[in-house]
């Protein structure tokens, strides 16, 4: 039930019309911010559930959005103390994240 109104949540967060780049950037970040806090990973699970709901493709378009995203994120991230990294995943990405919840977790 947690799960699933979180993807409801996150749902009706994002704009229709925009799913496909705004799930590669959120995802992107959420890949760098993993790779960046050792405390945080990446669920798998969450990543294919999210796909689904928002009915996002598995285009070369998205992967080299995701690429994209990622690696300015990651650039963004590395400038910044370590700590505030894993806080802005937790806060995002966590259990209760603000962009994609449970997309991160410990």
């Amino acid at each position: 039930m947690i799960v699933a109104a979180a993807l409801v949540t996150a749902w009706a967060g994002l704009g229709r019309a925009d799913d496909n780049e705004l799930f590669s950037a959120m995802l992107g970040e959420a890949v760098a911010l993993d790779e960046l806090c050792p405390s945080l990973q990446i669920d798998q699970n969450m990543v294919v559930n999210y796909a689904g709901i928002l009915n996002v493709g598995n285009s070369d378009k998205i992967k080299a959005d995701m690429r994209a995203f990622y690696e300015r994120s990651r650039i963004a991230w590395a400038s910044k103390p370590f700590d505030d990294a894993c806080a802005a995943g937790q806060r995002l990405y966590g259990a209760k994240g603000t962009k994609l919840p449970m997309l991160l977790k410990n």
